[in-house]
């Protein structure tokens, strides 16, 4: 009996840690992401010279981190 309680701890402690890892590589995918998609806008924006644009994607992207 304290054995299979023992285990079962263990197997959920293990668990809780590789949704932990998942949940954080999906977080730091998404920042990248969304980063990548900014970086397109930012680029868009100095080709159309459209300074308003540009300084508005920036502070955008500052606020990533």
């Amino acid at each position: 009996m304290d054995h299979r309680k023992i285990y079962s701890n263990q197997v959920s402690e293990q668990s809780q840690e590789v949704i932990a890892e998942l949940l954080d590589h999906v977080h730091n995918n998404a920042i990248k992401h969304r980063e990548e998609l900014l970086m397109k806008e930012i680029d868009k924006a100095l080709d159309e010279r459209n300074r308003e644009a540009f300084m508005e994607l920036t502070e955008r992207l500052k606020t990533l981190y």
